[in-house]
């Protein structure tokens, strides 16, 4: 399994994720500091997403994993 490259932006509890390429099939999940899951989306035929979250401030992973692809993203919310 090879990892991609991911750019986060957090604006406003707006959460802007480049997956770096188009992922044909997947899921993004993204685990709060307990590892407790906040969000989970299937994605497909992209190569971003957006998502407002309405959670406290903390740090925050983001997992996207696709066919060919696992990536692990840290991000905090201020």
């Amino acid at each position: 399994m090879q990892s991609n490259s991911v750019m986060v932006l957090v604006l406003n509890n707006t959460l802007y994720v480049n997956l770096g390429k188009i992922i044909k099939r997947g899921n993004l999940i993204i685990h709060d500091a307990s590892g407790k899951t906040i969000f989970k989306e299937q994605i497909e035929e992209t190569n971003y997403e957006v998502i407002k979250l309405d959670q406290p401030q903390g740090k925050y992973w983001i997992t996207i994993d696709s066919e060919n692809d696992l990536t692990k993203k840290t991000f905090h919310l201020k």
